[in-house]
């Protein structure tokens, strides 16, 4: 069975690990992932003797996985074709990874705001402008 000091250590450390697991959870939210990671390895690094903490931050490490999937999905959508009707293909995919961390409401409002983040940070370069014209002209001749 478990002593009396066992038992407490293991409610102090669970509540530890509570507090560290939602810093995290809001950090994904935020969409800040590097300082997401960060804070991961070094939960990883505090509670490397729990089982459980290793569990847990593996599951943090999926959904950061999931939100970088989503939004390279609509990045690609954009290096590829930087027009509206482009996220018909896309939004589903990155709604599926977005569902996979059990974000279901608003992934709409999601995508979008990734979307115009993913349009501001998109310069096309001298070459992929030239390349984008030389296929307008052949689709409109």
């Amino acid at each position: 069975m478990f002593s009396s000091e066992l038992l407490s250590q293991m409610i102090q450390d669970a509540k530890q690990q509570r507090q560290h697991l939602v810093r995290i959870a809001q950090l994904i939210q935020q969409g800040e992932t590097q300082k997401a990671k960060e804070a991961l390895a070094a939960f990883s690094h505090e509670f490397a003797h729990d089982v459980r903490a290793h569990f847990h931050a593996a599951l943090f490490y999926e959904h950061l996985q999931a939100w970088a999937d989503a939004f390279r999905e609509i990045a690609l959508a954009i290096f590829l074709e930087p027009d509206d009707h482009v996220r018909g293909i896309y939004y589903p995919l990155a709604a599926r990874y977005l569902a996979k961390m059990g974000i279901t409401a608003p992934i709409d409002a999601v995508l979008e705001r990734g979307w115009q983040m993913c349009k501001t940070l998109y310069r096309p370069s001298e070459r992929e402008l030239r390349k984008q014209e030389y296929f307008q002209q052949g689709n409109r001749d």
